[in-house]
């Protein structure tokens, strides 16, 4: 049994996301460790805060978001997975610090390596029919 790991994420105006992924974690202890680590990946590379975190129960998670979050705002980050499809993974209010001025992500910013580094190989968690990036592609702005 894989367990789903869900955050409820939450800009500056007080409006809520979430973001959900399926982990290999077998039991609860691995999905609340391996969730709290992506948690703070997640937190990291947007300006988001958070306010849950569900698994096979739930826990709050009471971390504010920065001045200027908005869940309105977006970034994809084009990735290979490992049956050669290109997956795009969907980030609410990047941090700027992200964005070059040309509307792209810095895809080289560690992160967005540590954040996607979640989702490869030596991660816990996968992506699209459980599987893994091998490479992160690119990234811009969402319109």
């Amino acid at each position: 049994m894989a367990f789903q790991t869900t955050f409820t994420l939450v800009d500056a105006y007080g409006r809520q996301t979430s973001k959900g992924f399926e982990s290999e974690a077998t039991v609860l202890a691995d999905a609340q460790t391996w969730g709290a680590a992506l948690l703070a990946d997640i937190l990291a590379a947007s300006q988001l805060g958070s306010l849950m975190t569900t698994n096979s129960d739930k826990a709050v998670t009471s971390n504010a978001a920065e001045a200027g979050a908005n869940v309105d705002t977006g970034c994809t980050i084009r990735c290979r997975l490992d049956n050669g499809k290109v997956y795009p993974f969907k980030l609410p209010a990047p941090d700027p610090v992200l964005i070059n001025s040309d509307g792209t992500i810095d895809i080289a910013s560690a992160l967005v390596t540590d954040l996607i580094g979640n989702f490869m190989a030596a991660g816990h968690y996968t992506v699209s029919e459980g599987n893994v990036v091998v490479s992160i592609l690119g990234g811009e702005l969402d319109r």
